[in-house]
C-alpha cells in the first residue's frame, strides 16, 4: 500500500512517533529534519478533536506523504482486528477513513 520510495521514512516515522507517544522522550532536536514535520502532523495533541487531527493529516498530505501513509496503514491495521475491535472504535475509524480516502 505504501509507495516504495516512502517505505523507509514511513517505518522511521512510526518508530519515532511511538517512542514519543509511549515514553517521556522529548529530544526532538535529535530527530532527522526530514521527519520532524511528519512527527508533528502524525502526533495528535491532547486538546485536538480526532476528526480535526485526521483532517490535518489529509491537508498536509503533500507536505509529508509519510504521515498520510502511516495513518492510513494504522487505520487498516486497526479495522482488521475484528475480534477485539469495539463498535465505538470501529465507527470512529470508519469515519476517519472517509476523510483519508
Amino acid at each position: 500500500m505504501i509507495p516504495n520510495k516512502d517505505t523507509d521514512n514511513c517505518i522511521s516515522l512510526v518508530i519515532i512517533h511511538d517512542l514519543i507517544k509511549n515514553t517521556c522522550y522529548e529530544e526532538f532536536n535529535t530527530i532527522p529534519v526530514e521527519l520532524r514535520k511528519g512527527i508533528y502532523i502524525i502526533t495528535k495533541t491532547s486538546n485536538e478533536e480526532y476528526i480535526d487531527y485526521i483532517k490535518n493529516i489529509v491537508r498536509n498530505k503533500d507536505v509529508c506523504p509519510e504521515a498520510y501513509w502511516v495513518k492510513l496503514a494504522d487505520m487498516k491495521d486497526r479495522l482488521e482486528q475484528k475480534d477485539t475491535l469495539m463498535d465505538k472504535l470501529k465507527e470512529k475509524y470508519l469515519t476517519a477513513l472517509l476523510y483519508l480516502l
